[in-house]
């Protein structure tokens, strides 16, 4: 976590910033090579930003964020997979639109409480 956030300062303290660097890029690259050919580079790519940009509109800290942010990646899938099934949609594309309606519902509702705040 210290490296994601400041990587100078870490690497002077002493953590070897380089190597993580490294494993973090091949767990990332192993991870969406296999799940690309499972589900597809669209549901892969919206699976990566969408949830985090939901979660990051709490502004909770690094840890409920991740935690958020896996929370809406699954409830996005679930319920993604349930519409597509019972109106007969493509799972891929539904479960893309569950997540860029949600995140539009989570940006509209924060700006009605940031207008309605200062009243």
């Amino acid at each position: 976590m210290y490296v994601s956030f400041d990587e100078s300062s870490a690497r002077l303290s002493g953590v070897k910033v380089d190597r993580i660097n490294y494993i973090f890029i091949i767990l990332i690259a192993v991870t969406i090579s296999v799940s690309a050919r499972t589900v597809g580079i669209l549901i892969i790519s919206s699976l990566m930003v969408i949830p985090v940009a939901c979660a990051m509109q709490f502004e909770k800290g690094y840890l409920k964020t991740t935690f958020l942010s896996s929370l809406f990646g699954i409830f996005f899938t679930i319920s993604g997979l349930f519409i597509s099934f019972y109106l007969g949609l493509k799972p891929g594309g539904t479960i893309v639109l569950m997540g860029i309606i949600s995140l539009l519902i989570i940006l509209s509702i924060k700006k009605w409480v940031l207008n309605n705040k200062g009243c």
